[in-house]
């Protein structure tokens, strides 16, 4: 019997959707910080990919969670500059 693929939510979590499509936001921030090498066009483009995460339906722990993933994203990120809005 193949494998069910279950989405569970538990609190202060995230659903694995919006995990997943964060581990690959984050992935991917070395490369753009690459391509767009001025402060306000890199945060452009991880605003603009970030907006369909956000987008997704979240209960109130989900949102904190996801709120404190990106606050970190944007901690850990090599940027000389912080963004004027985080999430």
């Amino acid at each position: 019997m193949a494998p069910m693929h279950v989405r569970a939510v538990h609190v202060g979590t995230l659903s694995c959707e919006i995990d997943e499509r964060l581990r690959c936001l984050e992935s991917r921030l070395a490369d753009a910080r690459e391509r767009y090498r001025v402060d306000d066009d890199f945060w452009n483009w991880f605003h603009r990919e970030l907006r369909p995460i956000e987008a997704q339906p979240m209960n109130a722990a989900e949102r904190a969670a996801f709120q404190l993933r990106v606050t970190l994203m944007i901690a850990e990120h090599p940027s000389t500059d912080a963004p004027q809005q985080a999430a």
